[in-house]
């Protein structure tokens, strides 16, 4: 019983790690030093690693871009120079429109509503493990009569709780990473 109720405790520790993770949301903006590349000029897109005129030329063209990682779509940017721009830290794609930003924080309060009910579900859920485990706990003396019984094969039975917890916090997981995977699809972060 003590090691369900420590592995019940783990689990929501777990989550509440998890959440502190995934949930904040920082948006990508330019600073003083950074090229947006959706208003800058050709000459200062110069200025970025790996683009030359024509580049700049073909960004131009490609705009509007919601982030950095977007390049890739402008021919000649391949994912090893995308990689070296990113890292050089001078590329930037700056919220312009309150609307959008309005939009957006809709959006993620939306979401991280949802998030808060799949927590608040999960962790009911696990009260409730806790509680049934509570109730049901049975100390289990074992000897050479009884290791086979349909009594304590009943009793060996209930520990598919922890399995079912765990399916539970892996779906949790699951529907976290595509929430967060779809938001960084969008966004460049520093």
């Amino acid at each position: 019983m003590l090691w369900q109720t420590q592995q019940i405790d783990n689990v929501k520790l777990s989550l509440i790690f998890l959440l502190l993770l995934v949930v904040p949301v920082v948006f990508a903006s330019c600073s003083g030093n950074q090229i947006d590349i959706n208003s800058a000029s050709a000459e200062e897109l110069d200025k970025i690693i790996w683009v030359g005129p024509a580049t700049a030329t073909k960004i131009i063209n490609a705009r509007m871009f919601e982030s950095v990682d977007e390049l890739i779509e402008v021919s000649g940017i391949g994912e090893v120079k995308l990689a070296d721009i990113k890292e050089q830290g001078l590329a930037c794609v700056s919220e312009e429109d309150e609307e959008k930003e309005d939009k957006e924080s809709g959006e993620e309060e939306k979401d991280n509503d949802k998030i808060k009910k799949i927590v608040y579900e999960v962790e009911e859920k696990f009260e409730n493990l806790e509680e049934e485990v509570q109730e049901e706990a049975v100390v289990i003396q074992l000897n050479a009569q009884t290791i086979k019984s349909e009594e304590n094969k009943k009793v060996l039975d209930k520990g598919k709780y922890a399995r079912y917890g765990f399916v539970v916090f892996c779906a949790l997981l699951v529907f976290l990473f595509v929430i967060k995977a779809r938001k960084n699809k969008n966004e460049f972060r520093d």
